[in-house]
């Protein structure tokens, strides 16, 4: 899961440009399975926060129900392993839209410093 492993850069831009274009969207289930992978393993969410899904195909598009303001993945689970069927501690919280009830039901530090 580290970039620089495989003799990969990573770039900020580029890493939340994908997110944004890329999760949730049909016929790119690796991808977004691969980034609730990230999400849950290194408990963190999009690339820089959670607000990178508000501008996201997956919310523009109508892709997400409309209760999600950010992949269950970015809550803390019941089961952090489970991260293919994430089931968090308490949903509602966790897709608050106010930030002092989400911040403990919620990964609140973008993925991308967790992949340098």
């Amino acid at each position: 899961l580290c970039p620089q492993y495989l003799g990969l850069n990573l770039d900020r831009e580029e890493l939340q440009d994908s997110w944004q274009r890329t999760y949730g969207v049909p016929g790119k289930e690796q991808f977004t399975a691969a980034m609730d992978l990230i999400q849950t393993k290194f408990q963190c969410c999009g690339a820089s926060s959670g607000s990178d899904y508000t501008l996201s195909w997956w919310k523009i598009r109508e892709l997400a129900p409309p209760t999600l303001f950010v992949p269950l993945s970015c809550c803390i689970l019941q089961e952090p392993i489970e991260f293919l069927d994430p089931k968090p501690l308490n949903t509602n919280i966790c897709q608050d839209s106010n930030v002092d009830k989400f911040r403990s039901a919620r990964y609140l530090e973008g993925c991308f410093e967790r992949l340098e």
